[in-house]
């Protein structure tokens, strides 16, 4: 599956986005409460559905979204309580009406310390926090992290996510996640944040990605490098 919203949902949309802002996060907050309580627990949509849901609200960037999808924060799922933080940041916090500090708040505690380091990273772009989170053996959790990645890149307002030196870091890391990908398959979910991260790069990143490219040994690696180039034009 790509790390995107789903077909049905990616449909829903762009279908919304020729509407006024006003009905789109009318509709969008109709869908999540619909599928989540006012505690966060799931009202019976599956997880990965859940996910795409999270996901495709957070690519909306309707800021007003951002207190619908805080009540997820309160689900006892590591990989929810991540994937709703990507979100947010998409949506451009931790700011000043929504700081890290109340998004932690909500937050059940078994998945604070994830919670944290996520946010921490999204505010500095520690990219040590970063190394951290990666070493997670829970490739689902990897995943979310992931798009926590694509979400910061998205993000021209934090000014680390443009200097060159932080990126091409990235990027080394990012090809380091592709290069010993476990399992093999999750290689493809890499693709869209080394692709951003190689098209802010501009030459250097991608002559230096080249490089590596004869170190990606099975076919799932070589075929998510060739999209992230795809994806760095």
């Amino acid at each position: 599956h790509y790390p995107g919203p789903s077909p049905l949902l990616g449909s829903l949309k762009h279908l919304l986005e020729n509407q006024p802002e006003r009905e789109q996060t009318e509709t969008w907050s109709r869908i999540v409460r619909f599928s989540f309580d006012q505690r966060g627990k799931s009202r019976g949509i599956l997880g990965d559905h859940a996910i795409a849901l999270i996901d495709t609200v957070g690519r909306t960037g309707l800021s007003s979204l951002a207190p619908v999808l805080a009540n997820i924060l309160e689900n006892d799922n590591p990989e929810l309580v991540l994937a709703t933080i990507a979100a947010l940041v998409r949506l451009g916090t931790p700011n000043s009406t929504m700081s890290a500090e109340i998004i932690l708040s909500r937050v059940q505690p078994q998945c604070v310390e994830s919670a944290r380091s996520a946010l921490t990273f999204a505010e500095t772009g520690d990219l040590d926090i970063l190394t951290e989170l990666f070493a997670t053996s829970c490739c689902f959790l990897r995943l979310q992290i992931l798009r926590l990645v694509e979400s910061i890149l998205t993000r021209s307002t934090l000014a680390f996510s443009r200097e060159p030196a932080w990126l091409l870091t990235l990027a080394t890391l990012l090809l380091r996640q592709l290069k010993d990908s476990k399992p093999s398959h999750f290689a493809g979910f890499i693709a869209a944040p080394l692709g951003l991260t190689l098209r802010h790069c501009g030459e250097p990143g991608i002559a230096a990605a080249l490089a590596t490219a004869p170190d990606l040994k099975k076919n799932d690696r070589i075929e998510a490098f060739l999209n992230a180039l795809l994806i760095a034009e």
